[in-house]
């Protein structure tokens, strides 16, 4: 077993330790809350606020594990003063430092620890907070910052005693301490509730209201409330506001920003604290003053709320009957309720996102699994027609008349057609996927490429459908800046969508339309089927496919997320119009070509 080293600073630290007053004293709500909040956040049986005496560690607040002092050679704790950073340790048996020492070989059978030190200055740490399991693990970021955040709580709370020791005003001095004080630990109460409620996994408005009702407690007779900005950024929506007249909650909700939008308006608006001392005299309150007054409103403070990386989030405010501006202790107040109030929107939004990818992880999964199935099933298709035409034509040999052998081999060229189709998607997608897909752009006569489009639908489905194709497309001229092989296979996808998606004897249209001075749009319409509205936000996924909706036809589910990807790589948009039961136009927009020139794209 091997002990910490001493700390270059050792008598200093010690200096600053004895003049807390605080080792070997009664246990303490204030600092027990501490330890309980870190074995709930970081899920660890044990937490302990440790302080690192000569020879002794003396334990202030324990949660898991009922010690009030343990030797400083046998502890743990010793290691985390020696720098400024979390001390992890994920498996002390594998430890050389820890694995023959008696707390990891017996009681409490020591596994896993981190300590948070508690610094007093630069390099003055006089002890750690830190959580104990008897497996080994680690823990997440999150869960290293909240330790973190929570040990400079324990030194706030340090501080906050070793100010009052000090102290020797007078008795007016020493009751407006007090009552500092008295704050302080009602703002870190109100903190304590609120990382509680966070790791509950409360609502959001709850966690809100919480905040609220605990600077209400501290400042009487003011009621306070929190807006929360919305997704784009230029309207305020009500957040919480218990205490205010539900009248002017309903009339600030969805509230526009701007320079002349009360207090929290113009807050939001410039990122800045905005007081008001009087509302009826400040131009910020014009376009509410009456409303401010039926509430009797006569004063409001406004703070921003930003995140972590300087987002603003909304606005915390505290309203009085009267005029008047804040003091310090005032201003104070508002710093820390904002400041708390953007923990628990951050906290929440990140947990939406973590629901919301997970959510389209779980999706795309699900998708992708669909599209495995469904892939084996349209392969299978036709290399059963291929094998069992070729069984047939081996079987009957030389007894097979010739036009009876020309309709075997024609269904097998069709079956085998049609599995190199499959194949060429799988491939396409695949070199998307890896950023492989190289095009030649240049200028594209539109007419002959159509004409030879429509003759592959006409020779096939179109006819044993009895689908008419029309290409109204009247202007010789009229060309576009594409890639030549890939256009060509946009517009065949979308010609034989239209096709199989039709009803039979229906019809495909085909026309252009001028898009500004240099785009034009392709436009193809049918008269088939239709696609739900709900449904076309889905219809370009990838491995998404409607044929449970739209009826059983052949398809991998990606033609229109390749088509998508392959139109939008030549510079241009898709897009769909749909009513079911009437028919679908697809559409596709260029740019007009106007030059001869080529442009390689890789």
């Amino acid at each position: 077993m091997l002990s910490a080293p001493l700390p270059d600073n050792e008598e200093e630290r010690l200096e600053a330790l004895y003049g807390l007053n605080i080792l070997d004293t009664i246990e303490e709500q204030a600092y027990d809350d501490l330890t309980f909040l870190s074995a709930q956040i970081c899920g660890a049986p044990i937490a302990l606020i440790s302080l690192i005496d000569r020879n002794r560690q003396c334990i202030k607040s324990h949660h898991g594990f009922d010690i009030t002092v343990m030797s400083r050679e046998l502890g743990l704790c010793p290691y985390a003063i020696l720098d400024d950073e979390l001390t992890i340790i994920e498996d002390a048996s594998k430890d050389e430092r820890f694995h023959d020492n008696p707390l990891v070989t017996g009681e409490p059978h020591i596994k896993f620890y981190a300590g948070a030190p508690l610094i007093f200055s630069a390099g003055v740490r006089i002890g750690a907070l830190c959580i104990i399991d008897t497996v080994a693990r680690t823990i997440s970021p999150d869960q290293q910052k909240a330790l973190e955040a929570l040990a400079r709580q324990v030194v706030s709370q340090l501080e906050q005693r070793q100010a009052v020791h000090d102290l020797n005003i007078s008795n007016k001095h020493r009751s407006d301490v007090l009552t500092k004080l008295k704050n302080s630990e009602a703002r870190e109460r109100a903190r304590s509730r609120t990382l509680e409620k966070l790791a509950k996994g409360c609502l959001l408005s709850e966690v809100l209201e919480s905040i609220v009702y605990s600077v209400e407690d501290e400042l009487e007779e003011s009621p306070c409330s929190i807006l929360l900005l919305d997704d784009e950024k230029k309207h305020l929506l009500l957040g919480a506001a218990p205490n205010l007249p539900t009248f002017y909650n309903d009339a600030i909700h969805n509230m526009e920003t701007g320079p002349m939008s009360g207090s929290c308006g113009t807050a939001a608006h410039t990122g800045q604290r905005v007081i008001v001392e009087d509302i009826q005299n400040d131009p910020y309150w014009e376009p509410f003053k009456a409303l401010a007054s039926k509430a009797g409103l006569a004063a409001c403070w406004s703070e921003p709320i930003h995140s972590s990386e300087g987002e603003l989030l909304g606005t915390f405010a505290i309203y009085h009957t009267t005029p008047q501006a804040p003091d310090d202790a005032g201003i104070s107040v508002i710093e820390h309720a904002s400041k708390l109030a953007a923990i628990a929107i951050q906290r929440k939004r990140e947990e939406q996102v973590l629901r919301t990818a997970k959510h389209l992880a779980e999706n795309a999964s699900k998708a992708k699994s669909q599209f495995l199935s469904s892939m084996s099933h349209e392969l299978r298709t036709p290399l059963n027609a291929i094998i069992g035409f070729g069984q047939l034509l081996k079987i009957k040999g030389s007894n097979i008349s010739s036009e009876e052998a020309q309709g075997y081999i024609k269904e097998i060229m069709s079956a085998g057609y049609h599995l190199l189709d499959l194949i060429n998607e799988v491939l396409d997608l695949s070199r998307i996927e890896a950023g492989h897909l190289n095009l030649q752009i240049e200028s594209i006569p539109l007419n002959p490429v159509l004409t030879e489009c429509l003759a592959q639908i006409n020779a096939g489905l179109a006819d044993q459908l009895d689908i008419t194709l029309a290409n109204h497309i009247d202007d010789p001229n009229l060309a576009i800046m594409a890639d030549s092989q890939r256009i060509r296979q946009v517009l065949t996808n979308l010609l034989s969508n239209a096709v199989k998606y039709n009803n039979k004897g229906g019809s495909v249209a085909i026309k252009t339309e001028l898009v500004g001075e240099d785009r034009l749009r392709i436009v193809i319409t049918d008269t088939g089927i239709g696609i739900a509205t709900a449904d076309i936000d889905r219809l370009f996924d990838p491995f998404e496919r409607l044929s449970s909706s739209y009826g059983n036809i052949q398809g991998t589910g990606i033609g229109l997320t390749v088509t998508k990807t392959l139109v939008e790589a030549m510079s241009g948009n898709i897009g769909v119009n749909s009513i079911v039961d009437q028919g679908s136009s697809f559409w596709v927009e260029l740019p007009s070509a106007k030059t001869e020139n080529q442009v390689v794209v890789g």
